[in-house]
């Protein structure tokens, strides 16, 4: 049952929300709020108004009423973060805790949330070189640059996810618990992945060209030659062997996009500048390519989701991968893919999700 001032506040605070000048200028005005009437009125209002009827609580204590008035209604318990970023709130210029001029991913890309290097993530991200990725003596990419405090950020959402599944863990029944991947990296970066992602599908159906969904010796060959002019047919054999584990002399687009990694990219990209290659294909995997920089970066992200993962097994609580904007969703739905072969051959613990 809901008291007569609860409905009040529901529905005051759900006609808020229908206003459309107050939605588009809501940021603006918390901001202006918060410089005029301080820190403590302004959260203190929104916790007990927008986040009170959107939000369970800040923490497991605060968590336990809402868990338990679900549970008497036969309605289980999904423990979700709010937290997750967009390409615009990334894309700031660069200022006094950003990395203008400096090289983050040296040091921000060895961690995964607890201050071990990603080495974890490597099978998300990295595998054998294929398509000619190789590295040259003395390669210099042109880098983005990314923020140091976006990446201390990202660690400390990793341990409030820890919490998250913790919480899951302990709920009567099976646990849930769900992530967003734009709460673990850079949107930028993960639109770039996105993009990077989104290129190796289309090789593929470059390189497809009778149509019947697999990539055979020879349709690979006229790829190649397309990206590398001066390719010997002993490295075009090794490359397309490195796609074909099995042997069967044709590759399918799910082999290709899994065999295929981002971090192939910077060296392939290397390898047609230094030959001169001039083609469509070339200049499009040109623009699309993750630097070296951005690979470091890729891995930390990735071993930020896999020690999630891992936590998620750990504790038996079913982890479930948030969609978002559709420009991030190939990066996600791939890492998601990549963790289900990892996690989930026992029994279904990652789950991806869509989002209408």
């Amino acid at each position: 049952m809901r008291s007569t001032g609860e409905l009040l506040r529901m529905y005051v605070v759900l006609k808020a929300c229908s206003i459309t000048p107050l939605v588009k200028n809501a940021e603006a005005l918390v901001r202006t709020s918060r410089r005029v009437l301080g820190d403590a009125f302004t959260f203190g209002v929104m916790r007990h108004t927008f986040m009170k009827q959107f939000c369970a609580g800040e923490n497991e204590e605060d968590l336990r009423p809402t868990i338990d008035l679900l549970r008497a209604n036969g309605i289980a318990t999904i423990i979700d973060y709010a937290a997750e970023d967009d390409v615009e709130s990334a894309a700031k210029p660069a200022g006094k805790g950003d990395a203008a001029g400096q090289h983050p991913s040296t040091t921000a890309a060895t961690t995964d949330g607890s201050g071990n290097t990603a080495a974890d993530a490597a099978p998300l991200i990295d595998g054998a070189p294929v398509l000619g990725a190789t590295q040259l003596p003395g390669a210099v990419a042109v880098s983005r640059t990314y923020s140091y405090e976006d990446e201390a950020t990202c660690d400390k959402h990793v341990n409030i996810f820890l919490q998250a599944i913790a919480t899951g863990a302990k709920l009567p029944g099976q646990g849930f618990a769900a992530i967003k991947v734009t709460a673990l990296g850079n949107p930028t970066l993960l639109e770039r992945m996105s993009a990077a992602l989104l290129e190796i599908r289309s090789l593929f159906r470059e390189a497809d060209l009778d149509g019947d969904g697999f990539v055979d010796r020879g349709e690979f060959d006229t790829l190649y030659k397309q990206l590398f002019p001066a390719a010997s047919q002993d490295t075009i054999n090794r490359a397309f062997a490195s796609l074909d584990w099995e042997g069967h002399g044709k590759v399918d687009i799910i082999s290709w996009s899994h065999r295929i990694h981002l971090a192939d990219m910077p060296g392939m990209v290397e390898r047609i500048k230094s030959q001169g290659t001039c083609t469509r294909l070339s200049q499009e995997l040109v623009a699309v390519a993750l630097t070296r920089e951005e690979v470091k970066l890729a891995k930390a992200l990735l071993g930020r989701v896999a020690k999630l993962a891992a936590a998620a097994v750990g504790t038996n609580v079913k982890l479930m991968i948030d969609a978002e904007h559709s420009y991030f969703q190939p990066a996600i739905d791939h890492t998601t893919q990549v963790l289900s072969l990892t996690y989930n051959k026992d029994s279904p613990i990652i789950f991806n999700t869509y989002q209408a």
